[in-house]
C-alpha cells in the first residue's frame, strides 16, 4: 500500500512505492497494492508473476507468504516466509510476519519471540522507523499472549513516541491496550485509527470500552457500525458454502454435546452470516460465534459463519473451532434446558 502524501502509515517497506521499477519490482508492488485493497486474486497473480521472474527473490517469497496468509493458509505462508529468511537472512520483514503467525500458536510463542528479537536486532530505527515500530508492537503482542503483561506495558510506554504517526498500526495498538486494561490509551489510538479510515476493529473495541464505562447506548452504536462493516468484509477464498458449513456445524454439535453430556437432539439449529440487528440492539456482541437460547419452550442454537471463519487460521481449523465454541456456549447455557 503506497503511503498517502505527507503520511507515514507505518506499513512494511514492501508496501511503499519504489522510485524506479523493473519487472520484478513492479509485480511485487502491484501485489502489495492488491492486498492493501482486499483484491486477493490480483495480489495472487502478481505474486506468482514475481516468482516466475525470479524464484530466488526474497521479496517475491515474502509477498507470496502474505498473499496465502490472507487466504488463511498459514502453514504455506510460514513456509514462504522461511524461504525468504533463508534467501536474505538480514531482511526483517519475513521474520516479523513469521513471528506473527507463530504467535497464534500457544505452543510456539517462545519461537515467535525469538524471531521478533532477530528482526529488531537487524533493524535501524532511523532507516526503517515504521517497520521498527511494528516489530516492537509484535513483541508486545507476543508477550501479552505469554501472560507477561507488565513487560508488554513497558514496551508500550517506552515506545509511545515511536508509535505516533504510524497510522497503519493505530488499530492494533488500541486493541493491545484493550487487552492490557488501559481503556484510556486504547480509546485514544482507536479514535486515531478511525481518523485514518481504519474503523471496523476500532468500532468493535470502542463498543467494549463504552460498555465497560456503563454507556450502553454508545456501546450499541459502535457495535452496530461494526456489524455493518463486518458484513461488507470479503470472506476468505476458502470460505465454506452455506450447506457445507451447516453440515460442519451439525457434526461439531454432535461431538460437543457428547463432551458436555447433554441431549441436544431437539435443539433447533440455524446458521447465518452474522448476528441480526435486533440482537445487537439487545446487547449481543456482534462477533459472537454461537448463541444458544430459548423462549416459550423452544430452544435454539444460532451459529454465525463469518465470525467462526474469522477465528480460523486456515480452513482445516473449522471443525476444531466449531467444536470449541459450541462446547463453550453449551456449558455457559448449562442452566437452560436445551433438550426441548
Amino acid at each position: 500500500m503506497a503511503e498517502e502524501e505527507g503520511q507515514d502509515d507505518g506499513a512494511p517497506t514492501a508496501f511503499s512505492e519504489p522510485e524506479t521499477m523493473d519487472q520484478l519490482t513492479a509485480h511485487i508492488y502491484r501485489g502489495w497494492e492488491g492486498l492493501s485493497r482486499g483484491d486477493y486474486e490480483a495480489a495472487r497473480t502478481s505474486a506468482l508473476s514475481a516468482l516466475d521472474v525470479d524464484s530466488d527473490s526474497p521479496d517475491a517469497h515474502t509477498l507470496w507468504g502474505a498473499v496465502v496468509w490472507s487466504a488463511g493458509a498459514t502453514d504455506q505462508a510460514l513456509d514462504a516466509f522461511e524461504q525468504a529468511m533463508e534467501l536474505e537472512p538480514v531482511k526483517a520483514d519475513p521474520f516479523i510476519y513469521a513471528a506473527e503467525i507463530l504467535s497464534q500458536d500457544a505452543e510456539r510463542l517462545t519461537e515467535a519471540l525469538s524471531l521478533c528479537d532477530e528482526a529488531i536486532e537487524m533493524l535501524d530505527v532511523e532507516q526503517e522507523p515504521g517497520l521498527f515500530a511494528e516489530a516492537w508492537l509484535v513483541r508486545a503482542e507476543i508477550l501479552t499472549e505469554m501472560g507477561k503483561e507488565d513487560a508488554a506495558r513497558d514496551i508500550m510506554v517506552r515506545d509511545a513516541e515511536l508509535m505516533e504517526g504510524r497510522g497503519a498500526l493505530y488499530e492494533r495498538v488500541g486493541a493491545l491496550y484493550v487487552r492490557l486494561g488501559d481503556d484510556g490509551s486504547a480509546e485514544r489510538y482507536l479514535r486515531l485509527a478511525m481518523e485514518q479510515g481504519e474503523t471496523r476493529d476500532a468500532q468493535y473495541f470502542l463498543g467494549h470500552i463504552a460498555y465497560r464505562r456503563g454507556d450502553r447506548r454508545q456501546s450499541v452504536l459502535h457495535f452496530l457500525d461494526c456489524r455493518e462493516r463486518d458484513l461488507d468484509a470479503i470472506s476468505p477464498p476458502w470460505a465454506y458454502s452455506r450447506d457445507a458449513f451447516k453440515l460442519a456445524v451439525l457434526d461439531a454439535l454432535e461431538q460437543a454435546a457428547g463432551k458436555v453430556e447433554r441431549d441436544c437432539s431437539r435443539l433447533i439449529v440455524r446458521c447465518g452470516p452474522y448476528p441480526g440487528t435486533e440482537l445487537v440492539l439487545d446487547g449481543v456482541d456482534p462477533r459472537i460465534p454461537v448463541l444458544v437460547g430459548g423462549r416459550d419452550g423452544v430452544s435454539y442454537m444460532l451459529v454465525y459463519q463469518k465470525n467462526v471463519e474469522k477465528m480460523c487460521r486456515q480452513p482445516e481449523d473449522l471443525h476444531e473451532v466449531l467444536v470449541s465454541v459450541i462446547e463453550e456456549e453449551l456449558r455457559a447455557s448449562a442452566g437452560d434446558d436445551v433438550s426441548q
